[in-house]
C-alpha cells in the first residue's frame, strides 16, 4: 500500500473516531471505508472493534478484535484487551480474564489491562485476585508517575 493509501486510511479513522466519540454510528461508514482499502491491517480491526464498543455493540467488536487476531495474533495486545473489555460487558468475565492474560503475555506493563482483569473477578467475586490485578495496575501508575517527576 502506497503512501496516499495510508493517508487516506488514517484520514477515515479519525473521521470515524470524531464521530463515535460523539455517538454517532454514522462514524463506523469510515472504519468500513478504511477496511475496504486495508483489509489485512489488523490495527484498522481494533479501531473498529473499539469504535463500537464506545457505541455498545459489544458482540459486533468481538468480531472485529477476533478479525485482527486472526491476521496477527502475536502482537496486538490492544485486541486482547479490548476483546477482554467487550466480554466483561457481556458478563462473560471467564472468558474476558483470559483475554486479559494473553494481553498480558504481550504487554505485562498495561495498567488498563490489569483494571479491567481487575474489574473481571470483581464481577465474579474473587475479591483477593481482583485486589492484587488493582494493586498491579496502581504499582505501574506510581512508576509512571515517578518518572515524569524525575
Amino acid at each position: 500500500m502506497g503512501l496516499f493509501e495510508k493517508q487516506k486510511v488514517w484520514d477515515l479513522l479519525q473521521k470515524g473516531l470524531d464521530l463515535t466519540y460523539a455517538k454517532d454510528e454514522k462514524g463506523l461508514q469510515y472504519f468500513n471505508k478504511a477496511i475496504d482499502i486495508n483489509p489485512d491491517d489488523p490495527v484498522v480491526w481494533v479501531m473498529k472493534g473499539s469504535a463500537l464498543s464506545r457505541l455498545e455493540k459489544y458482540q459486533e467488536a468481538l468480531g472485529c478484535f477476533d478479525k485482527a487476531l486472526e491476521i496477527n495474533l502475536e502482537v496486538l495486545a490492544d485486541a486482547w484487551s479490548s476483546k477482554g473489555n467487550a466480554l466483561s460487558k457481556l458478563d462473560n468475565h471467564e472468558e474476558a480474564i483470559k483475554c486479559f492474560d494473553k494481553a498480558l503475555e504481550i504487554n505485562p506493563n498495561d495498567f488498563d489491562t490489569w483494571t479491567g482483569k481487575g474489574i473481571a473477578f470483581d464481577r465474579l467475586d474473587k475479591h483477593e485476585e481482583a485486589k492484587k490485578c488493582y494493586e498491579k495496575a496502581l504499582d505501574l501508575k506510581t512508576q509512571d508517575k515517578s518518572k515524569i517527576w524525575s
